[in-house]
C-alpha cells in the first residue's frame, strides 16, 4: 500500500516486476498494489507488472488522480482487478493491459461476486487499448454512483453525471 496524507510526499514508481500469491481474501485494503488516499499522483505509475494468482484484486486505486496502469499483466484473480474504488477518483490513466482470468470472490464487495476485469465508479478516467478476457462474469463494469461512497463519500460529487474521459480500442 502506498499512502500519504493528501500530497505526493509519496511517490509510488513499480515496474517490471512479479507479483505471486498476492492480496489477503478477508481483508478490506489488502490488495497486490494498493494506492490509498492520495490525491494527485503526477509522479506514480504500476507498469509492465506480472501480477498472478491474486487472493484479493490486482491493481486498486483508490482516492487518487493522474495515476499510470500501463502494460501489465493480471493473470488467474479473485474479484474486481483493477478496481478505481470510491467513485471520487479521476483522470487516471489506464492503457495497454491484459487480465485473464477473474474469478468470483465472496471475502469482500458483493459486487466481487460476479467481478469485472475492470472496476470503475468514475467515468472521467481513461481506459485505452486494454484487454480483458475470461472471467466470471464482466470484462468492463461501469457502477455510476449518485455520490462518491466510503472514505471519499461527499454528496458534491456526482460520478453519473460527469462525462467519460476515454474509453477506446478495449
Amino acid at each position: 500500500m502506498i499512502h500519504s496524507p493528501g500530497d505526493e510526499s509519496a511517490i509510488g514508481r513499480i515496474e517490471y516486476i512479479e507479483l505471486t500469491d498476492v492480496g489477503q481474501a478477508f481483508k478490506l485494503g489488502r490488495y497486490p498494489l494498493h494506492f490509498h488516499m492520495i490525491g494527485t499522483v503526477n509522479q506514480s505509475y504500476v507498469r509492465g507488472n506480472a501480477i498472478h494468482q491474486t487472493y484479493n484484486r490486482a491493481v486498486t486505486l483508490h482516492g487518487i488522480h493522474y495515476f499510470r496502469v500501463i502494460n501489465n499483466v493480471a493473470f488467474n484473480t479473485m474479484g474486481h482487478t483493477i478496481f478505481v474504488e470510491d467513485a471520487v477518483e479521476t483522470r487516471n490513466y489506464i492503457h495497454h493491459n491484459l487480465i485473464v482470468q477473474v474469478k468470483s470472490s465472496f471475502s469482500l464487495l458483493n459486487t466481487d461476486w460476479t467481478p469485472a476485469g475492470m472496476w470503475i465508479t468514475h467515468p472521467n478516467n481513461i481506459f485505452v487499448e486494454n484487454v480483458v478476457a475470461g472471467t466470471d462474469a464482466y470484462g468492463f463494469w461501469f457502477d455510476m454512483q449518485t455520490t462518491s461512497v466510503g472514505p471519499s463519500y461527499s454528496p458534491n460529487i456526482c460520478p453519473e453525471g460527469e462525462t467519460l474521459g476515454e474509453f477506446r480500442d478495449n
